[in-house]
């Protein structure tokens, strides 16, 4: 898949999420999504070449963490990040 049908088929799914308005905020909150995933990996990679790295991001903080509980938690209220977000904040 390209890298423009990927980006259409986000914006398609961010445009269902009634939490979301206007295209402005979607290009934010994409940027975002892209820049953690992105920070994450590269936290990753150190992790996997260096024997003495240590990310200072708590386990349950990062992103490969966050986004598999928003992928299994997607389900009825359709807004996996909020039932993810509450659990975080009360951790």
């Amino acid at each position: 898949m390209s890298l423009t049908a990927t980006i259409k088929s986000i914006q398609d799914i961010m445009r269902k999420d009634a939490g979301v308005d206007g295209n402005a905020q979607r290009i934010g909150q994409l940027g975002w999504l892209l820049f953690l995933e992105t920070f994450d990996d590269q936290k990753q990679d150190l992790e996997l070449t260096h024997d003495d790295y240590r990310s200072p991001i708590p386990e349950r903080l990062r992103w490969r963490t966050w986004a598999a509980e928003a992928v299994c938690d997607r389900g009825g209220n359709g807004r996996p990040e909020l039932v993810v977000l509450r659990r975080l904040s009360v951790s």
